[in-house]
């Protein structure tokens, strides 16, 4: 007769070990820290990009009160008649 390893076991035997729990949980961990990870890359490079585009208006509006000021547009490099 053939017996299998599980109809030896006892019930109260029965179910995972901590040693696969344990890889469970790393396995978990690491996903979730990959997912955090990358939601906080996503919000730091919309906070650059925010930075950017206003140092961009900044600069644009600095461009257009020196030209207001001073009559000369400082992209073409002449007077304006």
């Amino acid at each position: 007769m053939s017996s299998s390893v599980t109809e030896n076991k006892n019930p109260a035997e029965a179910g995972f070990t901590l040693v696969e729990i344990a890889i469970v949980l790393v396995i978990i961990g690491l996903l979730l820290g990959g997912v955090l990870k990358g939601q906080e890359m996503i919000t730091q490079a919309k906070i650059k990009n925010i930075i950017n585009d206003f140092n961009g208006a900044t600069l644009s509006a600095s461009n257009v009160t020196a030209y207001v000021e001073t009559g000369v547009n400082q992209y073409l490099l002449c007077k304006n008649f």
